[in-house]
């Protein structure tokens, strides 16, 4: 077989059988693309950023499957935890905590101190700060940060009052992670809007973007054959299926690649995505799908 279409590891996978190749495929891998490395060399200049009074902030928005709380994983695993022999201390470079569903202060930090694997109990900013600098924290993610708009207004202006004097205990920078509602909470806070940028992630579009994502997601199924999805109509048949969405896109495209390992078709093009038969894998999708027009 000639699979020169696919990189070197995929090109020893496509020779296993089609059981081991479907596992390959649903299992959890990275596939880079322009917006999310826009994103993580953002958060490597925050983690690096030299301590001063006054840490700047980021906001990542975007809606429900953009992908914000996979980049935030991924770039905790480029920062591992590790151990220093010679203090006896475990490093944790970045954290990450999901804001409670009904978030207060004291939850907020009953989270933060489930994150650095501390027992659970009642805590103060300066209590919580020091144990975050004991462990050499130099990020902090906040995911579900919209959340706070889903409370009462004194319970919003507690919640963003103790986020904003934590950071000025911790002295790091913050992420927030969160639907388009997350800026409105935020201004809610004047003092806190003035120290977070944002970083909006759009819905992708039939562009040079898409593009790229395909080409690098075609080397990493291991099918036999080249897949044709370098064509206007083949991404316009994506855009249509997922709204843009980045887990409706990658969804869809395992689930194409699977039926062609299971058709003997291994490929992916055009038919694949107009396919009658095709099971759009997510309730989120289904109301994207055109019916068929009747004869």
């Amino acid at each position: 077989m000639d699979l020169n279409h696919l990189g070197p590891a995929q090109q020893e996978i496509a020779g296993r059988s089609d059981e081991e190749r479907v596992r390959y495929i649903l299992s959890d891998r990275w596939v880079p693309y322009r917006v999310a490395q826009l994103v993580e060399d953002r958060f490597r200049f925050l983690i690096d950023f030299p301590k001063r009074s006054r840490m700047p902030c980021l906001l990542v928005s975007g809606d429900p499957g953009m992908g914000k709380s996979l980049m935030a994983e991924k770039f905790i695993r480029d920062y591992p935890t590790s151990f220093n022999e010679g203090t006896g201390a475990t490093i944790r470079p970045a954290l990450h905590l999901e804001m409670p569903d009904e978030p207060t202060p004291q939850s907020i930090r009953e989270e933060l101190l489930g994150a650095l694997g501390a027992p659970p109990g009642k805590s103060d900013n300066r209590t919580v700060a020091r144990l975050v600098d004991s462990v050499g924290c130099r990020l902090l993610f906040i995911d579900e940060f919209n959340k706070i708009g889903d409370v009462s207004p004194k319970q919003q202006t507690l919640c963003l009052t103790a986020i904003r004097t934590l950071h000025n205990s911790l002295r790091i920078p913050l992420v927030a992670l969160g639907t388009p509602g997350a800026d409105i909470a935020i201004r809610l806070d004047p003092a806190l809007a003035e120290r977070f940028e944002v970083l909006g992630l759009p819905h992708w579009g039939s562009n040079d973007d898409l593009r790229e994502l395909l080409m690098r997601v075609s080397a990493v199924l291991p099918l036999r054959r080249p897949s044709a999805m370098d064509t206007q109509r083949f991404r316009r048949l994506l855009i249509d299926a997922t709204s843009g969405v980045t887990s409706r896109i990658f969804r869809l495209l395992e689930t194409v690649a699977i039926a062609a390992i299971r058709n003997g078709q291994e490929r992916i093009d055009e038919d694949s995505l107009s396919d009658d038969n095709l099971l759009l894998p997510l309730v989120s999708m289904v109301r994207n799908r055109r019916p068929k027009a009747m004869a």
